[in-house]
């Protein structure tokens, strides 16, 4: 990937379940009318809010295994007794 703002999601931001997250430059241009400038924004990806940590440059379809417009950590979609009441993380 090539990032044009921001950086990647850090191990140590994977590893705590921050909501974080990487677009392509065609989503940031979409929500913010611009892809630079765009990191430490936030948006909101079903229903729960993530801070955006970088832009890339758009991915083509034919890159199947990784094609995407928005990454986040796994980590990020766990759901936490303290951020839901009642709410259980998968591997918990």
């Amino acid at each position: 990937f090539s990032f044009i703002d921001g950086k990647p999601y850090s191990d140590a931001e994977v590893k705590s379940g921050l909501p974080v997250a990487v677009i392509t430059e065609s989503v940031a241009r979409l929500l913010f009318g611009t892809s630079h400038q765009v990191s430490g924004k936030e948006i909101l990806v079903n229903d729960a809010v993530y801070r955006i940590s970088g832009v890339v440059k758009d991915v083509s379809s034919m890159a199947s295994t990784a094609y995407a417009q928005i990454w986040v950590p796994y980590s990020s979609t766990i759901l936490r007794e303290e951020t839901i009441p009642g709410a259980t993380g998968l591997w918990e």
